[in-house]
Formats: structure tokens, sequence, C-alpha cells
């Protein structure tokens, strides 16, 4: 595989740029985990897998790339609103429910706070992430929005036009300009400006963002914290409905939303991704059925068909290479 990525700009060796590569999964498990998100990594094949990953981290914007020699699955968090604008040939991501196929000419736009699994062949891929509240503000105020906590990012498979995607990849190289040794101070603040209202401006024309349904915001994430809290215990749609006092169809446009997925399947990945955690860390002894069921799952060959569509390997596997 080529060590030139297929795209106008890659990030240099200098100071200001994160470089990381690395032959051990470990190691590459402990970066896309970095932050305590629920993040990890699965490597498809034998022998090295040659992972490189470069990053531009600053107040509100970070561009990275990464680079692969082997088919990986990743499961990531958003936590900002991220833009995927380049990914192997052959990449899917799942969100939910939801199997979405990258195209050669598209962009993924991934909301913040949501759970994706992406299952790539080698190859490069290339993404922006902005700071989520910023990128509300920005929005609000270019729709007459008086409260920009109101304004829900899209999920969205984005067809850009060339034009549009040679303007990211200069505001790319803007922003690397703007941070390099020796510039003046005021420069990435303006970069980073640039680049989000172009953010905004791709996003108002190709998939406008909505306005949270008729569950606040903070009451939804309370709700979350909630079902974190409870996962091992019986969990119904009427329950959650009653935690939060709203009906069930009030509750799933909410959910939709903000997660891009139905309550009771924002449910059962909260239970995978904590059936992981205790998988990765069970003492001897333990097994994939006392797991599975004491996160709240009853049907066994259902819940390794899910974990392994999430994860890219079966719950045994991972128990057996903890």
């Amino acid at each position: 595989m080529s060590r030139t990525p297929p795209f106008p700009i890659w990030l240099p060796r200098r100071a200001g740029v994160d470089c990381f590569e690395s032959d051990r999964l470990d190691e590459v498990q402990a970066l896309v985990s970095a932050g305590g998100v629920p993040a990890s990594a699965v490597v498809h094949g034998r022998g090295p897998f040659r992972y490189e990953r470069r990053s531009l981290p600053m107040a509100q914007t970070m561009f990275a790339g990464a680079r692969a020699e082997q088919t990986m699955t990743v499961r990531g968090h958003v936590q900002g609103l991220a833009l995927h604008l380049a990914a192997p040939p052959g990449s899917t991501y799942l969100m939910g429910r939801r199997r979405v196929a990258f195209e050669r000419e598209s962009a993924m736009l991934l909301p913040p706070g949501l759970d994706f699994s992406r299952h790539s062949p080698p190859g490069w891929s290339v993404g922006v992430h902005v700071a989520a509240d910023p990128m509300r503000a920005e929005l609000a105020a270019r729709r007459a929005e008086p409260d920009a906590d109101r304004i829900e990012l899209p999920f969205a498979l984005l067809a850009l036009a060339p034009a549009e995607r040679t303007s990211f990849y200069r505001a790319c190289a803007d922003l690397l300009q703007a941070t390099a040794p020796g510039g003046d101070v005021r420069a990435p603040a303006h970069a980073e400006a640039r680049l989000r209202s172009l953010m905004a401006t791709l996003m108002l024309r190709h998939a406008p963002p909505g306005r949270a349904g008729g569950v606040a915001i903070p009451r939804l994430a309370a709700l979350e914290d909630w079902i974190e809290a409870h996962l091992a215990e019986p969990m119904t749609l009427g329950r959650l409905c009653a935690q939060t006092a709203v009906g069930a169809r009030t509750l799933q446009k909410a959910f939709e939303l903000r997660r891009g997925m139905s309550p009771m399947r924002f449910v059962a990945e909260r239970r995978y991704a904590a059936a992981r955690r205790r998988l990765l860390s069970a003492p001897p002894g333990d097994t994939v059925t006392g797991i599975a069921i004491e996160c709240g799952f009853d049907h066994l060959s259902r819940f390794a068909r899910g974990y392994r569509e999430l994860y890219g390997e079966s719950p045994s596997r991972t128990l057996s290479g903890r």
C-alpha cells in the first residue's frame, strides 16, 4: 500500500501535529479510547497492520487522517460534529440498525453523541471534527433560532461537489498553515472560524439541522444516565416513558433526532458496550453467558450476533483475548 494518501493534504511531522504509529493492537485500542470515550478497534487478518494516525488538535477543531494495511472494525463515539471526508473504498458504517456504504465521492456527517461502527478495508481515511456548541451557535444565528440548545445536528451521507470538497481541503490547509511554528497566535482562531462557517454552509445546503423535539436535551441526558445505571434490569419503552413523563411517540422522535435510533435500540447498544467492558476485564471463570445475562440480555444467540456486528468479533473471542 502506498504511504502517500489519496487526498491533497497530509499532516507533516512537525510541532503541533500528533503522530502515532504502531503494530500493537493494545496501543491502537488505547489511542481510539483516549478521553474515556467508548471506542475499540479489531483487526481482521494476520501479520502487521501498520496503523498510522496524524492529527492536528486545536481549540475547537481537529483535522485527522489515519491508515492501516489490514481490514479493521472500529467502534467509535462522536464527541463533536464529525465530517468524514474520505474512507477506504468498500467501507460501511453501522449506526443503530442503519447500515450505510461510504461511496467514493461522498462524505459522512456524524452528530455529537453518536456511537457507530465502521468496517474498513485497508486504506486511508480523513476527517474533520468541530466542537458542537460553537457549531450550534453558528447555525442558530443563521436561522434566527433564539435558542442554540434546540438545534439538533443531523446524521447524513452527503454527495459533495468537487468544488465543495476542494474548499474543505483548502480550509484544512489553512488550519495547518495557521498553526505553523512561529506564526501569529491569532491566526488559528480565524482559520477555525472559516472552517466552521464552511461546515455550516454545507449543512444548510445538504442536511439542514432539525429542532429538538418535545423532550429537553438535559432531560434526555438524564434519562441516558439512568439507563446506564439500570442496564441489568428489565427495560421496556413504557418504563422509559415513565422515567421522563412523556409519551412513546415523543420519546421516539427525541431519540431519533438526538441519537439516530429508537430508545430501545439505544438501550441495547449501551448493554453491548457494558458487555464489552466486562468481557475485556473478566476474571478467570467468567463466561460469555453469565456476562450477557448480567448486562440485560436473555437471548444469547441474538446477543452474539449483534455483538459481532458492532465490534467485528465474537464475544468469546473478546473474552479469550482479554
